[in-house]
């Protein structure tokens, strides 16, 4: 019973702050990062050196290891009848959505938001030509980044809402 109690209370507090994080970065950090140009990567960057992407990333796989855990602890007894069940299939879903966010998050993302600083860098000492198109691939990753954050959010409140309504089904 305490291995339960301590892993849905790491389960809720870590998905509660992955979610919380994704959902202030997205609707609210990067777009007005990219507002305000220069001074923002500035921000990003001091939120990197304070360990933001660390945070980020613990808080995520605390999430999805406390929750495998918790599911073979559901499924223990009778796990044929437990993943036949509504309750079985929600969790699932709720679990697979929260693990395709995190693989979003990890291989476009976080990916797509390094190239594009590592891109802006260079832009200080490109020519004015150069400078411009380092801009324009910058853009673009961010733009896809912006994209893959969406569908993150997206995957991540369905994860939220299923994982709530689980029990009651």
């Amino acid at each position: 019973m305490t291995e339960l109690l301590l892993l849905r209370v790491v389960h809720i507090l870590a998905g509660t702050c992955w979610l919380g994080t994704v959902l202030v970065n997205t609707l609210f950090l990067m777009p007005a990062v990219g507002r305000v140009g220069a001074p923002g990567g500035l921000v990003m960057k001091a939120l990197t050196e304070r360990g933001i992407l660390r945070w980020l990333f613990g808080s995520s796989v605390l999430t999805l290891l406390s929750g495998m855990r918790l599911l073979s602890i559901l499924a223990a007894n009778a796990p044929g009848v437990f993943f036949q069940s509504r309750m079985g299939h929600m969790f699932m879903a709720a679990g697979s959505a929260a693990l395709l966010a995190f693989l979003v998050a990890m291989m476009v993302i976080r990916p797509s938001h390094a190239r594009a600083a590592v891109l802006l860098g260079r832009a200080g000492d490109a020519s004015d030509a150069d400078r411009r198109a380092l801009q324009e691939q910058a853009a673009r990753l961010r733009a896809r980044a912006g994209i893959a954050s969406a569908a993150n959010v997206a995957l991540l409140v369905a994860s939220v809402t299923g994982m709530a309504v689980a029990r009651y089904l």
